[in-house]
């Protein structure tokens, strides 16, 4: 009765935390480390000029019209702007800055392999944002690659652990963490996707919001649910509902 009524509850709360979408074919492209070739540079392209491109990227976005975006700058040289600025630092920014925008907009529209290789190359020069490598691991898992994903996602959360002090609560390291857990849930490694989740224990989780606090209730649940530890995982999902519960009234 006890196990109907578990996978019941199950059923009604459990809510997947995985990314993954139809996964897109990989076609054969450099990996990351290897920024895309730089042409000639542009002798017309200043940092004036870099500055105005990226204001106009990122109003589109604002806007969320990512099919202008990829209609206006789907073939912009964005890493050649870099050749732009004296100062290396401040056009690496603005080079970040743009791929981002761009990807975002190449995987809003379902150009998966295009977004990957603007993610990479942001990864490349930005190699301590975690921003960067959440976005590529959940770029990759979608495409099916669920190996380039984990190292993506571990890569997220050490650049986060690198910049803080203590344990953060930011979305992007709670969101890899469950990431993480999911791609070894799938692959049935639940004792490694159980470590993962206890990044974050029990008294963590009340330190996060009540969304990402539910999705982390949830996601140790599924874990213990498939190892049979029947009581610990109703525990998860009743607390999830009343979070949820308490949050609605």
């Amino acid at each position: 009765m006890r196990t109907r009524l578990l996978h019941g509850l199950f059923v009604v709360v459990a809510v997947n935390v995985s990314f993954v979408g139809l996964a897109a074919e990989p076609t054969p492209a450099k990996g990351v480390g290897d920024v895309a070739a730089t042409p000639r540079a542009d002798a017309s392209l200043t940092p004036a000029t870099v500055e105005e491109k990226l204001t106009r990227l990122t109003a589109l976005c604002q806007k969320n019209q990512r099919k202008e975006v990829v209609e206006e700058f789907g073939d912009e040289d964005i890493v050649g702007w870099l050749n732009a600025f004296e100062d290396k630092k401040q056009g690496t920014s603005k080079v970040v800055n743009g791929l981002n925008l761009r990807a975002t907009s190449f995987n809003a529209v379902g150009d998966r392999e295009r977004a990957r290789q603007d993610w990479e190359d942001a990864a490349k020069l930005s190699p301590s944002s975690a921003h960067m490598w959440s976005s590529l691991g959940n770029v990759y898992r979608r495409m099916g690659d669920d190996k380039k994903a984990l190292d993506a996602y571990n890569k997220a959360f050490d650049c986060y652990r690198a910049a803080h002090t203590g344990k953060s609560y930011n979305h992007v390291s709670i969101s890899v963490t469950l990431e993480t857990a999911s791609v070894l849930m799938n692959q049935t490694k639940y004792s490694e996707a159980l470590d993962v989740l206890k990044r974050y224990d029990d008294e963590d989780i009340p330190k996060m919001s009540t969304y990402w606090a539910c999705r982390m209730l949830r996601a140790y649940g599924q874990v213990y649910l498939a190892t049979g530890r029947e009581e610990e995982a109703m525990t998860k999902f009743k607390t999830a509902l009343q979070l949820e519960n308490k949050k609605g009234e």
